[in-house]
């Protein structure tokens, strides 16, 4: 995609040096640029459009699950870093919340590692695809808007996760089977008022790899192989 892009510029490298508007320059490479995508790519023009004007393509039946790899790869670092010698680059980022009247901090990455035993063995790919964080239900007490006020710092997360299925609870509420519910870990802020909810593999999610991932021949070899 980039050697199509450069070589529309490279074509048009004498009229970039002319007297026409900035606009009109920009314009008129635009142009050339969609329509060469169009032929290499093998893609319509309205799918190009889209790409362009930012808007979802509606040409898949799959939901794609944003993947923010990199604040998983820093806590595994962190392992082997010193609170000292962590850069801002590698402070973690939270969300705000109040569970029980307290301030916690929560995080999807506190959600993998501190994940229930039931799902210790399960890989943090099939976690992001299957696991969906929901909250537990108490018929006996009232939800309020303590409950599920969230201050959101600047993470890319989707907080939606803590809300729960209604459509599964009120089939589970029919039935009136009493389940095990799998819990966060006590040293989760969430033990205790959420749960996790593993789909079927009909009902799981892509995930959407966020930030461009190290490469084996190039860059540092060692952040390559500490993320894979």
């Amino acid at each position: 995609m980039l050697e199509i892009i450069r070589g529309v510029f490279n074509r048009n490298s004498e009229y970039l040096q002319g007297d026409s508007s900035m606009i009109e320059k920009a314009r008129r490479l635009m142009v050339q640029i969609v329509n060469a995508l169009t032929v290499k790519q093998e893609i319509g023009g309205p799918l190009a459009s889209l790409y362009l004007l930012g808007n979802p393509d509606h040409y898949t039946n799959f939901q794609f699950k944003p993947f923010f790899w990199k604040s998983y790869v820093n806590e595994a670092k962190s392992a082997w870093t010193k609170d000292d010698d962590q850069t801002p680059e590698y402070q973690p980022k939270v969300i705000i919340g109040k569970v029980k009247g307290n301030m916690v901090a929560i995080s999807p990455v506190l959600d993998y590692t501190l994940r229930p035993d039931e799902y210790l063995n399960m890989s943090l790919y099939d976690w992001i695809r299957l696991a969906e964080k929901q909250r537990i239900r108490n018929n006996k007490t009232k939800k309020t808007k303590l409950d599920s006020e969230l201050i959101n710092l600047e993470l890319e997360y989707d907080v939606s996760d803590d809300e729960s299925d209604d459509n599964d609870n009120n089939n589970d509420d029919k039935k009136g089977i009493n389940k095990h519910i799998p819990q966060f870990q006590p040293e989760h802020p969430h033990h205790g008022t959420h749960t996790v909810k593993i789909c079927k593999e009909a009902k799981s999610k892509i995930p959407s790899f966020i930030g461009v991932l190290p490469r084996a021949d190039k860059g540092g070899h060692e952040e390559y192989c500490l993320t894979m």
